[in-house]
């Protein structure tokens, strides 16, 4: 009697190690070949439908990382604008407060941007792990045989050694570049790019969910931060000048007296 719910063959399951990239993708590639095409048609879709998605939520976790971002500008902007404010400002406690805020509230803006730009494009480890085991079929890295043959750098002459040696390598990677994609009229081939781009598609949206998370909660911490040293410094910087005023001699009134 077959066991409920084991969809690769049992006997496969006990003898792969599913925690050894290769061994496991030498496995995934033997169930493929056991699938009729009906059943290879219908995984294949829905790999598909899935790619779609995540990738939309990708994109919308990102819009919103963007979204803190301008949102940490607008208060480096402000936190500028407090301090040219100061300049006019009579001294006393509300001058010492809004000091305070303005450098709370740039040190929070800095600090979130330093987030974003850390966040952006760093060296994912989907990036970093061996490129064979990367769907090739779905980003230029891989797609390509040598992407970095592909390069311009604005500051050098365009018809530099640098930015003239795309035009031979567009033509000399092209035919590579063709072979393999006519690999993908094999379904099982396509699948196994599909289902690995989906795989990777999870770990970049964790990726993304985790970065968006952290950036909040840099923001939001900041501005707290920044509002409540606000608060508590000028309670005590008018605690202060309280005490000062109250101390410092009063002026005697000065009685004049009528002629007699």
């Amino acid at each position: 009697m077959s066991e409920v719910g084991c969809t690769i063959p049992c006997v496969e399951q006990e003898s792969t190690d599913w925690t050894d990239p290769d061994g496991a993708t030498r496995a995934v590639e033997r169930h493929l070949s056991g699938l009729g095409a009906a059943d290879l048609e219908r995984l294949n879709q829905s790999l598909l439908f899935r790619i779609e998605h995540m990738v939309r939520r990708i994109e919308y976790a990102e819009s919103r990382r963007g979204a803190i971002a301008t949102l940490a500008g607008g208060l480096l902007a402000a936190g500028i604008a407090l301090f040219a404010i100061l300049l006019d400002a009579p001294s006393g406690p509300v001058r010492v407060a809004l000091g305070v805020l303005a450098s709370a509230v740039l040190a929070s803006a800095a600090l979130t941007l330093v987030a974003w730009f850390r966040q952006t494009n760093p060296p994912y480890g989907f990036i970093r792990a061996d490129k064979s085991r990367r769907p090739w079929k779905w980003f230029y890295r891989d797609a390509l045989g040598d992407h970095e043959a592909f390069a311009f750098d604005w500051w050098r002459r365009k018809d530099s050694p640098t930015n003239t040696k795309p035009i031979k390598a567009f033509e000399v990677q092209w035919g590579p570049f063709a072979e393999r994609e006519l690999q993908l009229v094999d379904l099982q081939k396509d699948v196994l790019q599909n289902l690995q781009q989906v795989y990777l598609l999870h770990v970049n949206e964790k990726y993304k969910n985790r970065f968006l998370s952290q950036l909040r909660t840099v923001l939001l911490r900041g501005v707290v931060a920044s509002l409540l040293a606000f608060f508590i410094t000028l309670a005590i910087a008018a605690y202060v000048d309280r005490d000062a005023e109250s101390g410092r001699p009063q002026p005697t009134p000065t009685v004049t007296g009528s002629p007699s």
